[in-house]
C-alpha cells in the first residue's frame, strides 16, 4: 500500500490516461463464446482468454450472446485488489487526468445493469464527470483482432495531446505487448503497462528492447 500512495503521489503533477481491461482485470466473467458451425450447431465454447487467440475454421462464426448479455454480467465477481486500486486512482488523479475501461466486448443489450455491476462497488461511471469511468467496447470494431481494436481508443486520447503519461492493467500479455508498439507513435509520451494475475496482483511489465 505504502508504494501505491508513492505512485499516486508521483502523478499528481501529470497529466495522466489511466485505462483499464475489465474481464480478468476488473472481473472474473462467466461469459463464453460460442463458436458455430456452418449449419449453425455450436461445436465449441471460449472463455475470454481462449478467444484473444482463436481462429475461425473457414465457414464458422462465433456467438457473443453471453458477452452482449448484461444480465449475464451479473455473475461476474469483482477482483476486489484492481477494483480497488481502480477507485483510489479515481479519487485521486490529477486535474486533468483521466480513467477509462477498454474492453474486447461489444455493446451490452442494457447498458445501465452493465453500469450498475460497476457502481455498486463504488465506482463513478458518469462518462460525463471529470473522474468518472468512460468505457470504450473495442469489440464494436469489426474485423479486427481485440489486440488491435484496444489501440484505436488508446490513440483517440492520444491525438488530443492532452496525455504525457498512459498506465494500462490487463490479464493478456499479448494486450499488453501492443500496447507498448505505441511508444514508436508517440515518443514524448510514458507508457508503463501492468500484467494482473487471477488473484489481483499487478505486475509492471518492462517492454522489450526495441
Amino acid at each position: 500500500m505504502l508504494r501505491f500512495r508513492l505512485f499516486l503521489e508521483q502523478q499528481r503533477s501529470q497529466r495522466a490516461l489511466y485505462v483499464f481491461d475489465i474481464d480478468g482485470t476488473l472481473k472474473h466473467p462467466t461469459a463464453r463464446v460460442g463458436v458455430k458451425d456452418p449449419s449453425g450447431n455450436t461445436v465449441q465454447t471460449l472463455d475470454h482468454h481462449t478467444f484473444n487467440t482463436h481462429k475461425l475454421k473457414p465457414g464458422h462464426s462465433y456467438d457473443f450472446s453471453e458477452f452482449r448479455s448484461a444480465e449475464k454480467f451479473q455473475e461476474s465477481k469483482p477482483i476486489k485488489p484492481m477494483i480497488a486500486t481502480a477507485k483510489s486512482i479515481q479519487r485521486n488523479m490529477p486535474r486533468g487526468s483521466k480513467i477509462v475501461f477498454n474492453t474486447a466486448r461489444s455493446d451490452f443489450d442494457n447498458k445501465d445493469l452493465f453500469l450498475n455491476k460497476f457502481r455498486e462497488v463504488g465506482l463513478n461511471m458518469d462518462h460525463t464527470h471529470p473522474r468518472g469511468v468512460h468505457v470504450h467496447r473495442a469489440g464494436n470494431l469489426t474485423g479486427v483482432a481485440p489486440a488491435d481494436a484496444k489501440l484505436h481508443f488508446f490513440r483517440q486520447h492520444l491525438n488530443t495531446g492532452q496525455y504525457n503519461q498512459v498506465h494500462f492493467w490487463d490479464d493478456d500479455h499479448k494486450n499488453l505487448e501492443r500496447f507498448h508498439s505505441l511508444k514508436k507513435e508517440y515518443p514524448h509520451v510514458s507508457f508503463t503497462s501492468y500484467h494482473v494475475s487471477t488473484e489481483g496482483k499487478a505486475k509492471k511489465v518492462e517492454p522489450e528492447p526495441a
